[in-house]
């Protein structure tokens, strides 16, 4: 994850991506809940990766991951619903700018991946 992101960004900027979290994952959440009810196969099996992507990107954990792969659900609700396009593609959108951005310093990926400082005192 180092390689990915140079920082985590702290600060203003941190909370500015976690509410970019927060909104990307309450949409996908919610555009794929309504889709839910025609209750195929597929729909079932969408809606399961979307909760898993939603619940990802509001934690921050493996947010690269979880970004792609919100962006190509979005993509294709876009495509296959053209009722609501404009606003699948600004969730896509979204999830490929946290993909390139990064999860911030108030998330998982933070905690786990961040870097340490490592003092050499003997005292």
């Amino acid at each position: 994850m180092q390689r990915l992101y140079s920082t985590f960004a702290n600060g203003w900027a941190g909370y500015g991506l976690l509410a970019l979290r927060l909104a990307c994952a309450v949409y996908v959440l919610s555009a794929q809940a309504s889709s839910f009810l025609g209750a195929s196969v597929l729909s079932i099996v969408i809606t399961c990766c979307a909760i898993c992507i939603g619940c990802l990107l509001v934690l921050g954990c493996w947010t690269p991951i979880a970004g792609i792969a919100a962006a190509a659900l979005e993509l294709w609700q876009a495509y296959s619903c053209p009722h609501n396009q404009w606003a699948a593609v600004l969730a896509a959108v979204m999830a490929a700018s946290l993909t390139v951005l990064g999860p911030g310093a108030l998330s998982i990926d933070a905690r786990r991946y961040g870097r340490r400082r490592i003092s050499l005192d003997r005292e």
